[in-house]
């Protein structure tokens, strides 16, 4: 239980930070800053996804997790536009995750009683 709950707190900082991210000026020592607070974040979060059997027994990587590597890269390569578009993806895919946990079902449903 107390992986799932590590888990939802540092997704749910990451997204936070990752959406501020997006709003502030790009290159600036703040926007880095945060960006590697956003990759320790979400690469803790990518991490314990795994030891969360319940939710996914195989516990292998998704499309959504390849995206902290593959922003990595497109930055270290200089490509900004391609690591824009990945930190987009990688938000939406957050937001999305976050929201189908509400399911039926799924932890946070059970956390709320429905």
């Amino acid at each position: 239980m107390a992986v799932i709950w590590f888990h939802l707190i540092t997704a749910s900082v990451a997204t936070g930070l990752g959406l501020l991210s997006l709003l502030q000026a790009k290159g600036t020592p703040l926007h880095r800053l945060m960006d590697w607070l956003w990759l320790g974040l979400m690469s803790c979060a990518a991490l314990s996804f795994f030891l969360i059997r319940q939710v996914h027994p195989s516990g292998g990587w998704s499309w959504l997790h390849q995206h902290d590597l593959w922003s990595v890269v497109a930055i270290r390569q200089g490509n900004t536009g391609r690591h824009a578009n990945f930190m987009k993806g990688a938000i939406v895919g957050a937001v999305a995750a976050g929201t189908a946990a509400f399911a039926p079902g799924r932890f946070l449903a059970g956390i709320l009683g429905y």
